[in-house]
């Protein structure tokens, strides 16, 4: 099933700051596109101006969220746990910005923040972080001649039968090692696909094997200030992705210099995840095929041609409403990358709970990520209305249910028919179907 060696074939598309150039395709075989993590918005100040709360939700519980873990400031010492890691990312985790930031293996200030207790297990027979569903591997590489671009090494139980690693340690020095970023990556993401599954009895892998980079530099116009998903297949011919996480620069959305691995995100590859979702939910389907163009974007496929949408746009909104469902408790993207507890403004979906489709799409232009929040925050405000009578759970079901359904010709109205009628199919009674409606209505659509 591994393979060392990935050959990406990614489409000539512009996705927001950054362009993605044709690659060679050998190896891992030709992947047919991307989706990916980034942002031209900015959040609150990287000084913590703004900065609300964050910390009220830490008390000391087996399980924290969705997640199965417990917060604890002596997560070393608990027994019944065998790794500390962060709670989504050192931001949330502290509850407030980190001062000067979070840089490159280490300045965390010896806060003590990395105190999410859980437990890392599933693994198959190979020693390392992987099973069926998620290969954690910083030394893939991405085509030839990238020689294990990241210099690492996949980390291991350590003699003591534990995963303890810490981010920043004692004397100030850092994780060179990106243990703590595999760490992550293997526990949040199959994480995800447990309560996914609780909550829609969807799989959130479709039965395709993920293999995570969780640190690879090779080429820099990629990596900052981005991550991005890929879809394939395997040495033996079946389904299988790629998620490629890459660095976060402060500069671009506070003016500081701190630098951080986007694998101390889980936001981030949740979403990234999430566009695999879309992939193998719809078996492809959002993408046009050979000879096709999407008819609902410009050239590029970086912007949608109207208020109405695009299919990029949503499936970049989806893969931001799924945080929802991963972390209901704390619904931000990007706190560590701006460090703030309020995350990045433009892809906010409370920030953008009372915008119009016509507002977003004149001062986002129709681009790709930006437009496709509302979307996000459309789901997001139902999302919220059910949660009050506790049952946001069908509202996740409905979201699990509707991709499967959308094709490339799809946009954010055409969808809005597909959501209803899986609404009153499955949930008949309840109303669902007026909630979706008046909420596009309410933005114009």
């Amino acid at each position: 099933m591994r393979q060392k060696l990935f050959g990406l074939l990614l489409l000539s598309i512009t996705i927001s700051l950054l362009f993605f150039q044709n690659c060679s395709s050998k190896g891992f075989n030709a992947f047919t596109s991307s989706e990916s993590f980034s942002s031209t918005g900015s959040g609150n100040d990287g000084n913590g101006n703004k900065d609300g709360g964050g910390g009220e939700e830490q008390t000391l519980t087996p399980t924290v969220g969705r997640a199965q873990g417990k917060l604890s400031e002596d997560c070393e010492n608990e027994s019944n746990y065998n790794a500390c890691i962060f709670y989504k990312n050192p931001v949330v985790t502290k509850g407030s910005s980190v001062s000067g930031g979070v840089e490159l293996d280490t300045k965390l200030d010896r806060l003590g923040i990395q105190k999410f207790a859980v437990v890392i297990d599933g693994m198959d027979d190979s020693g390392y972080l992987q099973n069926s569903k998620f290969v954690i591997d910083p030394t893939l590489t991405l085509s030839s001649g990238d020689s294990n671009p990241s210099g690492l090494s996949r980390v291991r139980v350590n003699s003591e039968g534990k995963w303890f690693y810490p981010y920043e340690g004692a004397s100030g020095a850092g994780d060179s090692g990106k243990k703590v970023s595999q760490l992550m990556a293997y526990y949040w993401l199959n994480e995800f696909d447990r309560i996914l599954k609780s909550q829609t009895g969807a799989e959130l892998t479709q039965g395709v094997t993920y293999y995570v980079d969780t640190y690879n530099h090779a080429d820099s116009s990629r990596a900052r200030n981005n991550a991005f998903f890929s879809p394939g297949t395997d040495d033996d011919g079946s389904d299988a992705g790629i998620v490629v996480l890459g660095w976060a620069d402060g500069a671009q959305v506070s003016g500081a210099s701190y630098r951080h691995d986007m694998a101390m995100s889980a936001e981030v590859y949740a979403h990234e995840v999430c566009h695999g979702f879309f992939e193998y939910s719809a078996n492809g389907a959002h993408r046009p095929p050979s000879g096709a163009s999407d008819p609902n974007s410009n050239s590029s496929g970086s912007s949608c041609r109207n208020q109405n949408g695009c299919i990029r746009a949503l499936n970049e909104g989806q893969a931001d409403f799924c945080i929802n469902i991963l972390f209901p408790d704390k619904l931000a993207l990007g706190e560590t990358w701006v460090n703030n507890s309020s995350g990045l403004n433009s892809r906010s979906m409370e920030a953008n709970d009372n915008k119009s489709a016509s507002s977003l799409f004149a001062s986002t232009g129709g681009a790709i990520h930006n437009y496709g929040a509302l979307y996000a925050s459309m789901w997001h405000h139902v999302w919220k209305q059910a949660k009050q009578t506790g049952n946001e759970k069908d509202i996740e079901t409905i979201y699990s249910k509707h991709l499967a359904r959308l094709t490339y010709r799809d946009h954010f109205v055409t969808a809005l028919a597909v959501i209803k009628n899986i609404a009153s199919t499955n949930y008949s009674g309840k109303g669902y179907e007026n909630l979706f409606q008046s909420e596009w209505d309410r933005r114009g659509l």
